[in-house]
């Protein structure tokens, strides 16, 4: 005999698979599968924030820093790593899915067919970096923290936002604002900091969100423990990498499950004739598709050598140009917290930002 139950209790079961299912964010090219009860942080317009970032032990060689944090706790002969937030590389509403991807070339030198293609339209079409063609392949930097929610009961969260409309402002007041008192952001002890902030209402809108162009940074009551510290997600083993091949169909609007779906649909349900024909056609059929794709991947192969000779040309006139030509009309390596800087939308802007520390040492 079948368990009955009622309307409503059918319709509570209901609501609550879905807002577990609300809990992750499928667009975020992070897996919370092992932190189930870790939600995302939602931007909203006229709220205001109050946050404790809380650092996190860095465990896999995902993290994109992996090696200068490996080398820094060897300086201290430490056998343990952390870090108060995760910047990644990441291509966004790629597809029909509008998926997100990490870049393997931003991130980790290896190819990405979407960087391959944003240079090849670069070179062959003689575009200027800031048009609109190149923008929707070009990476954007985003930033990850775990966040203490103290506006929702202290809740642990994961904030995700854009480098050069969040962290590029936080970085450059905590480091003001550090002359008078040293401010540190992955201080989880009761010495750290809150940082209380609110969205830009003249920048947000329905298309994207606001920049966070002030922060303040609160004196905790209490701290937090090292036991809270190793609880932490650990946001680098959480980063969902993907294959050169799954970013390209991806990219090309395939999703890799054609032929599955046909093999559940067509020609295996029995074995009659007409499916054997059936299934004959439809191999031969998938031969043809498959001959096609050969065909394109050789043309693709052909310009792919083309294309790392002249990231290679242009890396090395990086490095050999003592002052790059700033595309904001700014000085290179000096004024990267300018207004005028355009961040994260820059080529140069990880090699600027990395002479900026240097010069600020």
């Amino acid at each position: 005999m079948s368990k009955s139950i009622s309307r409503r209790e059918r319709l509570a079961a209901k609501q609550k698979r879905d807002s577990e299912k609300s809990k992750g964010n499928n667009f975020s090219v992070l897996d919370t599968k092992d932190y189930s009860d870790v939600t995302f942080v939602k931007p909203e317009l006229d709220k205001d924030y109050a946050f404790d970032i809380m650092p996190y032990e860095v465990t896999t060689k995902k993290h994109p820093n992996y090696n200068e944090l490996k080398e820094e706790a060897e300086k201290y002969d430490e056998d343990w790593m952390e870090d108060y937030k995760l910047d990644l590389y990441v291509h966004r509403y790629i597809g029909p899915q509008k998926k997100s991807f990490v870049c393997p070339y931003k991130n980790y030198g290896k190819r990405c067919p979407i960087c391959e293609e944003h240079d090849r339209i670069k070179e062959e079409e003689k575009l200027e970096w800031n048009d609109d063609r190149l923008q929707s392949l070009r990476p954007s930097l985003r930033s990850f923290f775990n966040v203490v929610d103290l506006e929702d009961h202290d809740k642990l969260k994961i904030f995700e936002y854009s480098y050069g409309w969040f962290t590029k402002n936080l970085l450059s007041q905590a480091k003001r604002k550090s002359k008078k008192k040293e401010i540190l952001l992955g201080d989880y002890s009761e010495d750290g900091v809150t940082i209380e902030f609110a969205f830009d209402p003249s920048t947000f809108d329905d298309k994207k969100p606001g920049e966070v162009k002030s922060f303040d940074f609160v004196d905790r009551d209490n701290g937090y423990t090292s036991d809270d510290f190793y609880n932490a997600p650990r946001l680098d083993a959480m980063i969902k990498t993907s294959s050169y091949e799954e970013i390209y169909n991806a990219f090309q609007g395939e999703d890799g499950t054609e032929e599955e779906d046909e093999k559940d649909l067509v020609g295996y349900e029995d074995e009659t004739e007409d499916g054997v024909e059936e299934e004959k056609s439809t191999r031969s059929s998938r031969k043809k598709h498959r001959e096609e794709e050969d065909e394109v991947e050789e043309e693709v192969s052909s310009s792919r050598a083309a294309r790392r000779e002249h990231r290679r040309k242009k890396e090395e006139s990086i490095e050999n140009t003592e002052d790059p030509s700033c595309p904001a009309g700014l000085k290179y390596g000096s004024d990267i917290d300018s207004r005028g800087c355009i961040g994260e939308e820059c080529d140069l802007y990880q090699e600027c930002d990395a002479e900026y520390e240097r010069l600020s040492k």
